[in-house]
């Protein structure tokens, strides 16, 4: 679907498997799926979903795999689209998960 620039697409099918894996605990595919809806979100200028996958689903996967470095990296990235956004939920979110990493680190 993705080399099919079926960007849409993408992000729905992607969008919807986040928190099951979250749930189960299966980070790595959750990890991967999001780097392709953030990559699809990105080509289309879907900032929102663009910022979520950043600080959700790559951020938090990352933390979770204990890459804390490009985790925060991502978070940072998508802190950076919430600010243009105005979003002061996924600021605060992005905040909790640098937090997480100072003190793990």
């Amino acid at each position: 679907v993705f080399n099919a620039k079926h960007y849409s697409e993408v992000i729905r099918l992607g969008g919807g498997l986040s928190r099951p894996l979250f749930e189960s605990g299966n980070f790595q595919a959750r990890l991967g799926i999001g780097r392709l809806v953030e990559n699809a979100a990105a080509r289309t200028n879907n900032r929102r979903v663009q910022m979520i996958e950043l600080i959700d689903t790559i951020g938090w996967s990352q933390i979770e795999l204990g890459d804390l470095d490009h985790g925060a990296s991502a978070v940072e990235h998508g802190m950076k689209i919430a600010a243009e956004l105005n979003d002061p939920f996924y600021l605060s979110k992005g905040s909790r998960h640098l937090g997480v990493i100072q003190r793990n680190a």
